[in-house]
């Protein structure tokens, strides 16, 4: 990852993190076919929910294996944000 790449993933965490619920991430999931990220995750929807001080952690976190393991991802989640 470079570092215009990590930019690109902060920049989308800081939208995420300030609009983003619950089906937000189900469509986000279903439009880059990794809603099994999503769902694995053992804290991103709790925390979402609980308003958790974790969650933008776990929303970075979440972005960058989604986005690892297809880097064309990000463009798609760009787009639709």
């Amino acid at each position: 990852m470079d570092a215009a790449f990590g930019q690109r993933l902060i920049d989308l965490r800081e939208r995420i993190f300030s609009h983003f619920h619950h089906g937000d991430w189900e469509e986000l999931g279903l439009l880059t076919a990794r809603s099994d990220i999503i769902h694995r995750h053992p804290r991103l929807l709790r925390s979402l929910s609980w308003g958790d001080e974790d969650y933008a952690g776990n929303v970075l976190g979440v972005l960058r294996d989604m986005f690892d393991k297809d880097p064309r991802n990000i463009s798609v989640a760009d787009g639709w944000l």
